[in-house]
């Protein structure tokens, strides 16, 4: 029986994060540490979801949550910064 990673990551989070670094000049800290973290939920999902821990999934699932609020503030942060 082969067992493959699932590949989520990749398709999602990943790229998001570097077309967007590569599109914006600018990136605040509350953008990278909320990719970051979406990054790790991510892989912490994949893990629980590979050995069949379902608290392992579900960390992960809370960690990408709260890495996409982050993220979605140092957006609302840098739109600001940009009116002034």
């Amino acid at each position: 029986r082969m067992i493959s990673a699932p590949t989520r990551m990749t398709a999602c989070a990943a790229t998001r994060i570097f077309i967007s670094t590569v599109e914006e000049a600018t990136v605040n800290k509350d953008q990278v540490k909320g990719n970051v973290k979406e990054i790790k939920g991510n892989v912490k999902e994949a893990a629980g979801n590979l050995v069949g821990n379902d608290k392992l999934k579900a960390k992960g699932q809370i960690d990408q949550a709260a890495g996409k609020a982050q993220s979605a503030y140092g957006d609302l942060k840098e739109a600001l910064e940009d009116k002034k």
